[in-house]
């Protein structure tokens, strides 16, 4: 809790002064070579090309550009009700409301996020207000949602609005709670049970590495931090800096200052009248203040009440000194020592200490800079504690200082380059001059309140760019779990771009800087099954399209599959093209990944939003191929259909409807939206097949909203698509042909342009007159292009077949009855298998046995299709030799309408000579019948 001021605080008062006097001109500027300027106003500054000047002075000329700027006219912010703060001292006001994992949009991924109302001005002046800023819950050091507890930052505690708090062992986020790890099990705590969430310490120079991958990825940008006088603060980076207004351009109270820190996914528009300070610092030149202290030591004699600040004086207000202000700091009340972590980039340090401004000629302190051992193990390290004195190295020392008057100036203070490797720590020590005080000084510490005046630490160019490069597959999430190639390329690897394709998501964004060279990124995949595919969301930006292409290329296992121009990205487009190919045709089990993008232009740029190896193929959803798609699987089905094996469109399968029937099929907790600008998981064109046998009429119909047929007063808008002759199916269908479909028909249709935008919540297929209708190969794309490259492979024929099942294809052992039967399950030609053993405790077998060499080509593959009887079950196993390369339980829970299809690869055996083996096991002889209907090696001699 907050202490309380003693009578001590208000003696103390009694000795303030006002501080500095009172400046009559708003701005002060202080350049890279200490040189302060000051004026009433910074011009132009209204636009992102503007060269600001004050008094005339440039402030941001290359050879001595600004170090920091603050407006005197505006008072030192007071902390927000509540909250979010950074590792790094960055704090948004406002409260955290939602959270989401980052990974549901497909072509756009980003870490996991929380999204917070803010209660400052965010937005620009052209739009209407967001739901809220998300941020990044990488970096979160403590979100406060109630105002009245205040805790000081305590690692891995959440406090309860009630007072009380439990320490957890870590901590996640979900629909309006978080859930804890505590040593008894998880706890689930609401948000608004929550006064404040204090998350676990974050390596402190991981996460300054981390965000300047985002904000400065060449190590060169200049890094920008400003404080708002509501109590914003954030850090950003020339590189994510640009500048807008509105109404006249002459008033800087129309400026709006754009600025996106590494923590945030939306940029920050913030009135240019609202910021207080702004301070400029090359990413080699950190301020000691971005970093908290790990420990904090404190013995004062009298004036136990101040605590440390960051960038203020003990009281809260300006640091000041020896004459004049500063913009970065700590004030510190002596004795007290602040300890700080090192790295080994760190080469040196250089700040100013004095007594502060307030303490006028009052104070008497010694100030000294050292280097420390780390802590003993298990010793805490926590702010307020007493702790003997330790033996340290020391760096430089004041002397005594007297007073105000005087800020001491440490110089370049060399730090050993095994500092960090040894485990010694950086020590800012304030001490109170007890013995031997100089005549005149104050007798008691009451007025020892010291500024340590913007500390800077000076780091290895080299070695920053190291730290920098390898944290890219970490943060930016195209490249998470990819390798690079170089890992420390000769030039910046990324920068950041303004990208305002899509007015609703104008932000900075991290782009690939090729130029004419190439980068190559890799990683293992094990793609399953017929269900892999690699896909990739690139584009170019608009405003950098006309400095030249870039092509991506992609290899597996060193063999190059496919090859993408890079497409450019279109004014309004809401998602890039995406560039993808199925892969589970070329991938020998776990296979080695590679992507290689090169740039055609010296200024090549790629904004390279995905980069994944998916599941199914991307911008389509299948809604019915051999059966429901995965995607409504669970839907609901009024009316019969049965299953046609005999001449599908596509796969294995299409579903036969007979005459005057109709089936609707409600998808469950599923709706596919209907977009004209359809982004990854929305759509726009649908694509279907069928025919009708004995001719007639034919038609599908399209749920929308949970509701069939028209929408009420839309009377001519009926959400259905007949072909054949006679009357319309329905009042207000769209008739796509005339001719009567007695063989397949394939139709690709824009359902926007037929029907509007709307949400697809079913399917209707309808035979009204004829002998039955056969329905396949029903899809939604996000656009006509999506459907290139998706493919669906067929089973094989009834000719294959009976070649695939002949003896001298297949031979089967051990004792077996079986059975031809002409029709099984819907399908032709099938095979019945049951075990019979003259041992009773013998397990039953059938075998089925082929030695083959498998060819070099990438697509070998055994393709099995295996029912079982309705009253039994029976055990599958796939070998090549010795390896088992398939297992699987053929029941209901594993069969489709009573069969399973299987396709199992056997291009990691290419150029081997091996032996297959298909085996049915079984224990219960009652009914375990095995129906064969296709056993075929395709690639195989």
């Amino acid at each position: 809790m907050r202490p309380q001021h003693s009578l001590l605080t208000l003696v103390l008062a009694m000795f303030v002064s006002s501080g500095l006097d009172a400046q009559d001109l708003r701005f002060t500027a202080v350049l890279e070579d200490g040189r302060r300027v000051r004026g009433d106003e910074v011009r132009p500054w209204h636009k992102t090309s503007s060269k600001p000047t004050l008094n005339g002075v440039q402030l941001f000329e290359e050879n001595n550009p600004l170090s920091w700027l603050r407006d005197e006219t505006l008072p030192v912010p007071r902390e927000p009700r509540a909250f979010v703060e950074i590792v790094g001292g960055d704090v948004l006001p406002g409260q955290v409301v939602a959270f989401s994992s980052g990974d549901a949009v497909l072509d756009d991924p980003s870490l996991p996020y929380v999204l917070v109302e803010p209660e400052v001005s965010v937005e620009p002046h052209d739009a209407a207000p967001r739901s809220g800023l998300r941020i990044l819950t990488r970096w979160l050091r403590r979100v406060v949602w109630t105002p009245h507890l205040r805790a000081r930052y305590q690692p891995s505690t959440l406090f309860y609005r009630d007072g009380s708090s439990i320490a957890f062992r870590s901590v996640r986020f979900g629909e309006g709670e978080v859930r804890v790890l505590l040593p008894e099990g998880i706890r689930r705590v609401p948000f608004k049970l929550i006064a404040e969430l204090h998350f676990s310490r974050v390596d402190p120079w991981d996460a300054y590495f981390e965000q300047l991958a985002i904000l400065s990825p060449d190590a060169e940008s200049r890094v920008v931090r400003v404080e708002t006088i509501d109590g914003l603060r954030l850090t950003s980076s020339m590189q994510r800096f640009r500048v807008s207004s509105h109404g006249s351009r002459e008033k800087p109270e129309n400026w709006l200052h754009v600025f996106q820190p590494a923590w945030s996914l939306d940029p920050v528009w913030i009135p240019h009248r609202s910021i207080r300070t702004r301070l400029y610092h090359h990413p080699a030149e950190v301020p000691l203040s971005r970093f908290a202290p790990l420990r904090v030591v404190r013995r004062p004699i009298l004036g136990g009440s101040w605590r440390w600040r960051r960038d203020r004086n003990v009281q809260g207000g300006s640091l000041a000194s020896g004459g004049e202000g500063y913009a970065s700091g700590f004030g510190v009340h002596a004795h007290a020592e602040l300890e700080f972590p090192l790295h080994a980039a760190v080469r040196s340090l250089s700040t100013r200490v004095g007594l502060d401004h307030a303490m006028a000629k009052g104070g008497c302190v010694e100030a000294s800079v050292a280097l420390r051992a780390r802590l003993p193990k298990g010793e805490a390290a926590s702010e307020g504690e007493t702790a003997a004195a330790r033996d340290d190295d020391s760096l430089w020392s004041s002397g005594v200082l007297v007073g105000s008057a005087r800020a001491a100036e440490t110089g370049k203070l060399e730090i050993p380059n095994d500092a960090a490797k040894t485990g010694r720590r950086l020590v800012l020590i304030a001490d109170a001059v007890v013995d031997g005080r100089p005549a005149g000084a104050d007798p008691i510490d009451v007025r020892d309140s010291v500024d340590w005046l913007e500390p800077v630490l000076d780091l290895d160019q080299k070695v920053l760019r190291e730290e920098i490069f390898s944290r890219f597959s970490r943060v930016i999430p195209s490249l998470i779990g990819w390798t690079i190639e170089p890992e420390v390329p000769d030039k910046p690897l990324l920068v950041a771009r303004w990208d305002e394709t899509n007015q609703l998501e104008r932000a900075f964004r991290s782009q690939l800087a090729l130029g004419t060279s190439r980068v190559e990124l890799g990683r293992r995949a094990t793609i399953d099954g017929r269900r892999g595919w690699f896909f990739a969301a690139a584009s170019r930006l608009p405003k950098r399209q006309r400095v030249g292409g870039a092509r991506l290329e992609l290899l597996v296992d060193g063999a190059s599959v496919a090859k993408f121009d890079v497409p450019r990205r279109l004014k309004g487009e809401a998602s890039p093209q995406a560039l993808s190919t199925p892969l589970s045709a070329r991938v020998r089990g776990p296979s080695e990944i590679r992507v290689i993008v090169r740039g055609e232009h010296e200024e090549s740029e790629v904004d390279l939003r995905a980069l994944r190896i998916h599941g199914s193929a991307p911008g389509v959803a299948e809604l019915l191929e051999d059966g429901l798609g995965q995607s409504i699987a669970d839907s609901r089905v009024d009316g019969a259909w049965l299953r046609d094996w005999r001449d599908p469109y596509r796969g294995a399968a299409s579903v036969q409807v007979l005459a005057n029937e109709r089936v609707r099929i409600s998808f469950e907790d599923v709706s596919f939206p209907i977009r004209a600008q359809p982004g990854y998981g929305e759509y726009r064109y649908l694509r279907f097949a069928w025919k009708k046998a004995g001719g007639g009429r034919v038609a599908i119909g399209l749920g929308h909203g949970g509701e069939w047929g028209a929408e009420p007063g839309r009377s001519r808008q009926s959400f259905r698509f007949d072909q054949g002759r006679g009357a319309l199916t329905s009042d207000g269908a769209r008739r796509l042909s005339r001719e009567t479909a007695e063989r397949w028909f394939v139709h690709t249709t824009d359902l926007v342009q037929a029907f509007g935008e709307f949400s697809l919540t079913g399917l209707e297929l309808v035979c009204p007159d004829g002998v039955a209708a056969h329905f396949d190969h029903v899809w939604l794309s996000r656009t006509a292009k999506d459907w290139e490259g998706v493919r669906v492979d067929p089973f094989v024929d009834e000719e294959v077949w009976k070649s695939a099942m002949s003896r001298e294809s297949s031979d089967l052992e051990l004792a077996v009855e079986s059975t031809e039967l002409p029709t099984h399950g819907g399908r032709p030609g099938v095979l019945r298998t049951v075990p019979r053993s003259e041992d009773p405790a013998d397990e039953g077998r059938v075998v089925w046995r082929r030695r083959v060499h498998i060819e070099e080509a990438t697509s070998a593959h055994l393709a099995l299709s295996v029912g079982h009887d309705v009253r039994g079950a029976w055990g599958l196993e796939v070998r090549v030799d010795d390896q088992v390369v398939l297992e699987s339980l053929v029941d209901p829970s594993t069969t489709a309408a009573g069969w399973l299809d299987l396709r199992v690869p056997l291009s990691r055996f290419a150029g081997r000579e091996v032996d297959i083996t298909a085996v049915q096991r079984t224990r219960d002889k009652a009914y375990a019948f095995a129906y064969w209907w296709l056993f075929h090696l395709e690639g195989v001699r």
